[in-house]
């Protein structure tokens, strides 16, 4: 693993260390930490810190490296076999967790027959990475301070510890077994050096790393403060690790544009949920109309039944009905009411006709040919004046004018007659 850039949060600063630089630049903001992951709520200043951090380096667009003190994770240590599974070792390491298995991600630093187990708070470590996520900061490893300084100690000394400004958080690998050391201090609280596990300068193989008097990064021709070069040891502490990762399971890195993705998912969830409320609607609508027709298709087979009680239902009543009425209609309609335009129906004017003619002729057609044009009539009837009588007939219908008809005397007696009329138009 080689990070380019890192970013780790002590009691009371957060600094960026770039490592591409030569020597490494650093970038500090003063931010006061909460003490426990679950008591962080100010994530998007925290996030904002970080990315201020990161400008002032120009290193926004490298994936940055998290390290987090370690009083925000939950350690222990177990006997673990040469064969034995991480998931094994979850369940082992569960009944001295404070919180649910499930709630937690966890990660395992083997050494020998025993392994030091890491966990943190998935849900409150998520809403930190996507926080920074928020403000354009992608994470791609997340790490312990004290636990990365602890595993690179060199062979024989195997003691570390981080002095902050309200814990000292301290790691051994003393019998070849990781062990970690917290304890909290203040000015009010003094730390409890009694302890014979107590990281003190008098001992030599403790490698202290002091970020109590962390402050504004000094100038370029001036030393650099004690807190710098711990905070440089933490960094190329994490450059050579390769385990004890929590970006993991639930934590593990989505990318750098996961926010992105993130609003795109919920945007098209919303898409989803707002098609399946149309169809629901439009559903709905469907079967409130379906409903409709059902109704007016029983109203209309209780009028047919009503108008034709001896008949069977025939499969269209609507369209039968319809027809009925319309020639109700023009049974119905007066013998004033007839065409003046062409614009006006082909059987209209033939009604009018047939209103006209005088009542002592007698009239057989064999052929009627009507369109808006032209009216043509074909038949027969007993005497040539009948013949002329029914053309007469025909030209006092408003708007028809008609041709003298074309007569022939048949054999077997009667007048064959055929009468052809132009419709004419009135403006």
């Amino acid at each position: 693993m080689n990070p380019q850039v890192i970013v780790i949060l002590s009691d009371t600063a957060l600094t960026a260390v770039h490592l591409d630089a030569q020597p490494p630049r650093l970038a500090r903001r003063a931010f006061t930490l909460a003490d426990s992951l679950f008591a962080l709520d100010n994530l998007e200043a925290l996030a904002v810190a970080i990315r201020e951090a990161l400008t002032a380096l120009d290193a926004t667009e490298s994936p940055a490296t998290l390290v987090i003190p370690l009083n925000w994770a939950f350690t222990h240590v177990l006997q673990a076999g040469q064969r034995t599974s991480d998931e094994a070792l979850a369940f082992e390491l569960e009944p001295f967790l404070p919180v649910p298995l499930e709630e937690l991600t966890c990660t395992f630093a083997r050494r020998g027959k025993r392994a030091l187990g890491l966990a943190v708070a998935t849900e409150p470590m998520r809403a930190l990475l996507s926080a920074m996520e928020r403000q354009g900061v992608s994470v791609e490893h997340i790490f312990v301070d004290a636990v990365v300084v602890g595993l690179q100690a060199k062979e024989g000394e195997g003691k570390a510890a981080i002095l902050d400004r309200r814990w000292t958080r301290g790691f051994t690998l003393d019998d070849e077994w990781p062990l970690p050391l917290l304890f909290g201090s203040s000015d009010e609280h003094p730390p409890r050096t009694s302890d014979p596990r107590w990281p003190s300068e008098n001992q030599g193989s403790w490698e202290l790393l002091d970020l109590r008097e962390t402050g504004p990064l000094p100038e370029s021709d001036r030393e650099l403060v004690e807190s710098d070069a711990a905070l440089r040891r933490i960094a190329h502490a994490v450059c050579n690790l390769e385990e004890t990762d929590l970006r993991v399971g639930a934590l593990a890195s989505r990318g750098r544009w996961s926010h992105v993705e993130k609003r795109a998912q919920l945007a098209l969830t919303s898409a989803i949920l707002l098609l399946v409320a149309v169809l629901a609607g439009l559903h709905q609508k469907a079967a409130s109309l379906s409903d409709q027709a059902a109704s007016l298709e029983h109203a209309q087979l209780q009028v047919y039944r009503q108008v034709y009680p001896v008949e069977a239902l025939p499969p269209g009543a609507a369209l039968r009905l319809a027809s009925e009425r319309k020639r109700l209609e023009g049974l119905t309609r007066s013998s004033e009411q007839v065409p003046d335009s062409p614009a006006q129906e082909p059987l209209d004017a033939f009604r009018g006709f047939v209103a006209e003619l005088p009542p002592d002729v007698r009239i057989f057609l064999d052929q009627i040919r009507l369109d808006e044009n032209q009216m043509a009539l074909r038949g027969t009837t007993a005497e040539h004046r009948d013949a002329e009588r029914i053309a007469e007939a025909l030209s006092r219908v408003p708007g028809i004018e008609s041709r003298p008809p074309r007569t022939t005397r048949l054999s077997e007696g009667g007048v064959e007659f055929s009468v052809l009329a132009r419709r004419q138009n009135h403006d």
